[in-house]
């Protein structure tokens, strides 16, 4: 742990990246990119790689989305560890729940939080959750709503 007081040691340990090395982690490193080939075949869309996107409204806010797609939306690419052999269910993946019998992301999951902000950050309209496991993948889409005032 880094001393409040040495401040040149806590600016050091916010721009070094620290790779982590565990089980989920190469998990999703695996077959983030199986996923989200999945996903294009399966949706017939194109989805265009980006960098780092700056907020316009807030420059001193930015984001990563996994993906462009079309003119109005994003991707996102979770690939649960604990569902790695089972199907995707609220069983498997806590942060899902079942909402009028269909798959939801929990409105308490910070997983939803980061996808409104990276949402609010692009412009953009929607980000398509993609939740893959070994013998398919489920979409979840998740709009925007009228939340500017959080920036």
């Amino acid at each position: 742990a880094t001393q409040a007081t040495n401040f040149v040691k806590l600016a050091h340990s916010f721009t070094q990246y620290r790779h982590l090395n565990t089980g989920p982690i190469k998990h999703g490193e695996k077959y983030e990119g199986t996923a989200l080939n999945e996903y294009i075949a399966n949706k017939n869309v194109v989805v265009r790689s980006n960098g780092i996107v700056v907020c316009i409204n807030a420059p001193y806010i930015a984001c990563s989305p996994d993906g462009l797609v079309g003119d109005n939306g994003l991707v996102e690419v979770k690939c649960p560890y604990t569902a790695r052999d089972q199907t995707v269910s609220p069983i498997s993946v806590p942060y899902l729940h079942v909402v009028d019998s269909r798959l939801a992301l929990k409105t308490n999951h910070i997983y939803l939080y980061h996808i409104k902000s990276t949402i609010l950050c692009t412009g953009w309209w929607l980000c398509d959750l993609v939740v893959w496991y070994c013998r398919g993948h489920k979409v979840v889409t998740i709009h925007r709503n009228d939340t500017s005032s959080l920036i």
